[in-house]
């Protein structure tokens, strides 16, 4: 029984740290993989300036970094003129995702120039994210190691939800902090009387041997 309001109380503090997540400004955790030459990065976290604000409009210059396919360099920064480059992005803790984006078509010859990320949240986290890409021109001229081949804008705009649906996910979740905390309150009273029950009769028990004594000892 000792255990059940340290647990009850670890549990209603867990729900309240579920609705107050973000606040605003916070830095919300980025990371982007490559896909180039047949070759992926690994997944690598976005400088911290880089990385979206919570609730907070931004802009950043992106570069993509480029797998390493020379085994005799640490890394290349050339690109190959006859094969995609390619990102992808995954968001608050890899909750949130974007899949595998051009940055740089081989065959078409244009190049990302900004990609618009939309972050969809309520007051306190980031519930979905979506994202519109804008092309350049056709290039005329080619530079394999030119940082607009890989380069680009990244904007992030955050879209408020309606304030009726954080309510009811807020009345929701505190509604599961009381039952829970009910439940473990119900169960420290049953496991309180069942304590008292086991007492009782364990008094009944010694009374009653207590009894059978002293008639015994009369007899004699």
């Amino acid at each position: 029984m000792k255990y059940l309001l340290p647990l009850g109380l670890i549990y209603v503090f867990s729900q309240i740290g579920l609705v107050i997540g973000y606040q605003p400004g916070d830095r919300v955790s980025a990371l982007a993989q490559t896909l180039h030459n047949d070759f992926k990065t690994a997944w690598l976290d976005l400088p911290l300036p880089q990385m979206p604000r919570f609730g907070l409009k931004d802009s950043v210059i992106f570069h993509s970094i480029l797998p390493k396919f020379n085994p005799n360099s640490t890394h290349d920064n050339r690109i190959n003129l006859k094969s995609d480059l390619k990102v992808s992005f995954n968001f608050d803790r890899s909750k949130l995702s974007i899949p595998w984006i051009t940055v740089f078509d081989s065959k078409s010859r244009v190049t990302l120039k900004k990609l618009v990320v939309t972050f969809t949240y309520d007051e306190f986290e980031v519930i979905r994210v979506s994202y519109k890409t804008l092309y350049g021109n056709k290039l005329t001229k080619l530079d394999s190691s030119h940082p607009a081949l890989r380069g680009f804008e990244m904007e992030y705009i955050w879209e408020s939800v309606q304030e009726e649906d954080f309510g009811l996910g807020v009345i929701v979740m505190f509604s599961s902090a009381v039952i829970g905390f009910v439940t473990l309150f119900l169960l420290a009273l049953s496991d309180e009387s069942n304590s008292s029950d086991k007492w009782t009769q364990q008094t009944k028990r010694r009374k009653s041997a207590t009894n059978l004594q002293t008639r015994g000892n009369i007899r004699r």
